[in-house]
């Protein structure tokens, strides 16, 4: 049927299963011409083609684990301090060149030291995973998120201004206040907001998001606080 779907007269068919350390990566299908005397000859280079393709993809796949597990935080699969900053960097690089602006999010879980003593770790970490799914619901598909380490999380906002950011800090500071986190209690996140300006590099601009959300935590929690805008000169 297949060979038909490619105008062709099939003959015979070969099915050759591509394993590779105890698992079944996929299946190689050769299929004849209806003319092909020579194609049953070839069973052994068929098997060996399928083998050695069986091999590439197996290794395709681990160097792809490897690469996920370097740049992935494992609990909730988002990009960890060491890719997001490595991605900070190249998007500090490109808004110079564009004079696009760059926006920056620091969010805590407030008070989670205590909630993870008082409900226990596992808890917390049912809390982590949620809370990235749901701020990762809420962005834009080029929007970068990142588990910036414990119960912190940031977020890149290519091409966004510091209102932009804030908005969109206001908009994910209800959402996770109205959010029902299943057999947990009460949670709710602070939020520091901060626009790169031309000079500055990449600790420039988490420097000034990580005060504006220490400024948040410092008076009151959840809020929103933003860096302060230059002053003229």
């Amino acid at each position: 049927l297949e060979a038909r779907f490619c105008y062709l007269s099939p003959g015979a068919a070969l099915v050759h299963p591509l394993e590779a350390g105890g698992e079944l990566l996929g299946v190689l299908e050769l299929i004849a011409r209806l003319d092909d005397s020579a194609f049953a000859s070839r069973r052994q280079l068929f098997a060996t083609l399928a083998e050695q393709l069986a091999l590439g993809l197996h290794g395709a796949l681990i160097r792809r684990s490897l690469e996920q597990a370097a740049t992935r935080d494992p609990l909730t699969g988002l990009l960890n301090h060491r890719a997001l900053h490595d991605e900070m960097a190249s998007r500090i690089s490109q808004a110079e060149r564009s004079g696009k602006p760059l926006g920056l999010l620091m969010i805590d879980v407030d008070r989670f030291r205590s909630f993870n003593e008082e409900e226990g770790h596992a808890a917390g970490d049912q809390v982590l995973v949620q809370l990235a799914v749901t701020v990762g619901e809420a962005i834009r598909s080029t929007d970068l998120l990142a588990r910036w380490g414990g119960e912190e999380f940031a977020i890149l906002l290519p091409g966004g201004d510091r209102d932009a950011a804030r908005i969109l800090a206001e908009k994910l500071r209800l959402r996770v206040e109205n959010q029902v986190f299943p057999d947990v209690s009460h949670i709710t996140c602070s939020f520091g907001v901060a626009d790169w300006l031309p000079g500055e590099c990449a600790e420039d601009l988490l420097r000034k998001a990580d005060d504006a959300l220490y400024r948040a935590k410092a008076k009151g929690r959840n809020r929103v606080e933003i860096a302060p805008a230059p002053s003229a000169a």
